[in-house]
């Protein structure tokens, strides 16, 4: 399975220019290409660049077949053990991993030869795949959970080097296009890989969709073997420890406000998505609807994370105009009616009347910077809040 990763890789290019004319470079907001006719830009790049078009379609192939395994195992550890709340235990076996190794294959990455490391990760994670199949013909939902945490922790030596190497397969006039359209790859195959790993879970069976995502694990691998540019630049670098990396990272985080609430907010987003692994108890409790069930709703979260950004970006926009004039209550209100949220609290049930009451709380705490500028009163909310979130 694979999460969400980071870790304190080296970002250097190692390319020169090329003769074709520059494309036009998409933007990006939280990953997801933005349009500005980004299409017809990224077909070009596709069509001339065959190094960035084979790490591209590893990409694709891999987190396919790991949404496709996804719904099917949360499915068969759920009805093996009889228990609704175990789909939660293997999205946290798809997570964890990731949290403890991400941080070492950063430091590995940079030590080791890259191209090396990522197709030894995509074999290796052949055979914990393949275990799948073993778990389901044999009932053996820990198996199956083993199997996961070794498929996740595996995928944080491949997923952050991918970015990493972005740099050294494309042109410095294109990494902006690159770059979007990788962090595009997620939420696009949550979206189009659970759905259809539901579909084929439930029309094949799920060693169908154990057989697929090992098989998508040897084409990545392949697709990888094939790029011929190098990964990293040939030269001794003065390579950080584990905990040297680390403390770059937060002596650089600490004095600069912005980024400091950034990373609080993201390990909040992070906790907050632990939710995500009570979808499978949703379908198969709530709605009765099986695997398939399981892959709509993963799938409907896939389609969000593709459209916030749109929305969000939207949203944004408007109240940037704002911001700096109104006063902070005032911009609240705004925010609350523009992203429809009030008008989705009121609906009359307990629970809204609960998150509208929190709101209210916030509302009132904003009226305690009346006497700054609207601007600074807006830092100042987000620096204490920063804080207490610490």
């Amino acid at each position: 399975m694979r999460a969400a990763t980071c870790s304190p890789l080296s970002y250097r290019a190692h390319h020169d220019p090329t003769v074709h004319p520059p494309t036009r470079p998409a933007s990006a907001v939280n990953g997801v290409v933005i349009p500005g006719r980004p299409t017809p830009a990224l077909l070009h790049l596709l069509r001339r660049n065959a190094d960035f078009r084979r790490l591209f379609l590893a990409s694709v192939v891999s987190l396919g077949g790991d949404w496709f395994a996804y719904v099917a195992v949360s499915g068969l550890v759920i009805d093996d053990t009889g228990r609704e709340g175990a789909g939660a235990v293997v999205f946290a076996a798809s997570v964890l991993p990731v949290f403890l190794a991400a941080p070492v294959a950063g430091v590995i990455a940079d030590r080791v030869d890259r191209k090396r490391l990522m197709i030894g990760a995509d074999l290796l994670r052949v055979a914990p795949a393949l275990g799948l199949l073993a778990a389901d013909a044999a009932d053996l939902p820990l198996l199956a959970l083993l199997c996961v945490a070794a498929i996740a922790a595996l995928s944080a030596f491949f997923e952050p080097v991918t970015a990493a190497v972005l740099p050294n397969v494309v042109a410095p006039r294109d990494l902006s296009l690159a770059q979007s359209t990788m962090g595009a790859v997620w939420g696009s195959m949550l979206f189009v890989g659970a759905a259809v790993g539901g579909l084929v879970a439930a029309v094949l069976g799920r060693p169908a969709s154990f057989a697929l995502n090992a098989v998508t694990f040897l084409a990545s691998a392949l697709l990888v073997w094939r790029i011929r540019a190098p990964f990293q630049q040939r030269r001794s670098l003065d390579v950080p420890t584990l905990w040297g990396a680390m403390g770059d990272v937060w002596r650089f985080v600490r004095p600069r406000k912005i980024s400091h609430t950034l990373l609080v907010t993201k390990a909040g987003v992070g906790v907050g998505n632990g939710l995500v692994g009570l979808l499978p108890a949703y379908a198969l409790s709530v709605f009765g609807a099986g695997d398939l069930g399981i892959g709509l709703l993963i799938a409907g979260r896939g389609l969000g994370a593709l459209l916030g950004p749109f929305i969000g970006r939207a949203l944004v926009r408007r109240l940037r105009t704002r911001v700096g004039v109104l006063p902070l209550p005032e911009l609240l209100d705004e925010a609350l009616e523009a992203s429809g949220y009030r008008a989705m609290l009121a609906d009359g049930s307990e629970e809204g009347e609960e998150r509208w009451a929190n709101l209210l709380e916030l509302r009132s705490v904003t009226t305690r910077y009346d006497d700054l500028t609207p601007e600074d009163a807006l830092d100042r909310l987000l620096e204490e809040t920063a804080l207490v979130a610490d």
